[in-house]
């Protein structure tokens, strides 16, 4: 379930970014929509990239593995400094993350799964990791309500993009070792 993090990310993101660049950093909403729509084109290319990465590579479990590990690098600064302006695009583009992971990990299923297997299991992927996931925005609600801050919030949020990062370095370890013995 730690791949269903890009989940997690994304609705807690899209639930507590408006009210964070509203309420905390003082940016009128209609100057928030504008900067967070930019930052989420961003996203939108990003996400391309590293899809085009992943295929070229062969490397999707990979990939995912490093988008993960940069995400905790660059979500607590770019949460805390800057003008609100430049916040909002720089955790807007941060998005990507959630979304190009999700994406790689509907590839995975393709080669994870037999093909007879593959709808049955992302459905039943998809279904379980929403709902774990609709756990994110709960979670961090509590952090603010518990620290009086969204720092301890983004901090749960890089915390799970590293667990995730550990997890999918593993699949690329296992999926290495098999390509190594068909090959044999």
């Amino acid at each position: 379930m730690l791949f269903r993090s890009s989940a997690s990310n994304i609705y807690t993101m899209i639930q507590w970014l408006p009210s964070y660049l509203t309420r905390v950093l003082e940016l009128p909403f209609p100057r928030m929509a504008f900067f967070l729509t930019i930052g989420y084109t961003l996203a939108s290319v990003l996400t391309v990239l590293i899809g085009y990465a992943a295929d070229r590579s062969l490397q999707r479990a990979l990939v995912a593995s490093i988008t993960c590990f940069i995400y905790p690098w660059l979500v607590i600064p770019a949460s805390m400094f800057g003008p609100p302006e430049w916040i909002a695009v720089a955790l807007g583009t941060l998005v990507a993350q959630s979304a190009s992971t999700a994406a790689l990990n509907g590839a995975l299923m393709h080669t994870l799964l037999e093909p007879e297997a593959i709808a049955r299991g992302t459905g039943i992927y998809v279904g379980v990791g929403n709902f774990c996931s609709a756990l994110g925005p709960w979670i961090f609600g509590m952090l603010i309500t518990a620290t009086g801050g969204y720092h301890a919030g983004f901090v749960f949020m890089a915390l799970m993009s590293a667990a995730a990062c550990l997890a999918y370095f593993r699949l690329h370890q296992i999926s290495q070792r098999a390509r190594a013995a068909a090959a044999a």
